[in-house]
């Protein structure tokens, strides 16, 4: 039997410590009106309750837990057109420019693409992913991928992973300007291994890998560094206009330069498409593009428990 995608298991589990903290930060709301709660005496209110409830309250967070934005198992369906469209969860093209390049859904609900020759192609998703009130500039895009084989010798150019604003669906690359950060999956000699490399720099990273891998794609265009923790070793602090890059639990590179440095629009935008030269099938799996949140509900907790002590010194209560 099919078990539930992590990314689906953590969204559940976030939702029902979300819903927690919602319960106790209107009731949060009503002190810093009142002083106290409506099933409590107004003498019994006490700041270092509110902290402790706080610190509760960040224990139900799941550690690092994202915001999930858009996500796709490939299980609705065994055709591409299936996951094609404007809506949530979907991409807006998944486009070949020849029989070259052929894109399906294999017996194990994962995309699945063949290049044979000379041919690009990708899976796009042009229609902004709606950030909502999630912090902006701070992102995540994952999935697991296999290269699972490889007819060239050395190193053959695969997939590029790109997330950047105002994508087009299409065979070609995004414009520079509207890239923000990308990474190329790289073939190696002739069997599964694979890794990953730096486009901007052009450095391949050597440790190779085979098998279903999660890859895990931090970047950060917020104005200042940000941390995150998503649990499973995989953690860290991203410096503004850089991106980290994870396989598993290694981190890959840290604080890499982007495509276009400075860019201040939302990166809404993404898509892994094979736009260079390179031969062989490449399998991806579950993906999700996510907002790595702040503050935490605790901090919010603190804080309010801060906000009624001096409000409460000031009435002198």
């Amino acid at each position: 039997m099919r078990q539930p995608p992590y990314h689906f298991c953590v969204f559940n589990e976030m939702i029902f410590a979300r819903a927690f903290g919602a319960i106790f930060i209107s009731n949060i709301l009503r002190v810093m009106k009142t002083a106290s709660f409506p099933f409590m005496p107004r003498k019994t209110v006490s700041p270092r309750a509110l902290l402790l409830m706080g610190y509760i309250l960040g224990g139900l967070q799941i550690a690092g837990a994202q915001t999930i934005l858009w996500s796709q198992d490939f299980s609705s369906g065994s055709n591409i057109s299936d996951y094609v469209g404007s809506g949530p969860n979907l991409f807006d093209g998944i486009t070949t420019s020849g029989s070259n390049l052929t894109w399906s859904i294999n017996a194990n609900d994962q995309l699945e693409a063949e290049r044979t020759g000379t041919a690009t192609g990708a899976a796009t998703r042009s229609t902004d992913i709606d950030l909502g009130a999630v912090q902006a500039g701070f992102l995540r895009l994952d999935f697991d991928a296999p290269i699972v084989t490889s007819p060239t010798s050395g190193y053959g150019f695969a997939l590029n992973v790109l997330v950047g604003k105002d994508f087009s669906v299409g065979n070609a690359r995004p414009l520079e300007a509207n890239r923000f950060a990308e990474f190329g999956l790289s073939t190696f000699a002739d069997g599964p291994e694979w890794t990953v490399r730096n486009i901007k720099g052009a450095v391949f990273y050597t440790p190779y890998s085979s098998g279903l891998q999660t890859v895990t794609f931090v970047f950060n265009n917020s104005g200042s560094s940000q941390s995150y923790d998503f649990g499973d070793g995989v953690s860290g602090t991203t410096a503004n206009d850089t991106f980290d890059l994870w396989i598993g639990a290694t981190q890959v590179y840290n604080d890499a330069g982007v495509t276009t440095p400075g860019m201040t629009a939302d990166i809404t935008d993404f898509a892994i498409g094979w736009y260079v030269v390179g031969e062989g099938t490449v399998v991806l799996g579950d993906i999700s593009y996510g907002a790595i949140p702040e503050p935490t509900a605790a901090a919010l907790l603190a804080g309010a428990g801060l906000t009624v002590a001096l409000l409460r010194r000031r009435r002198g209560c």
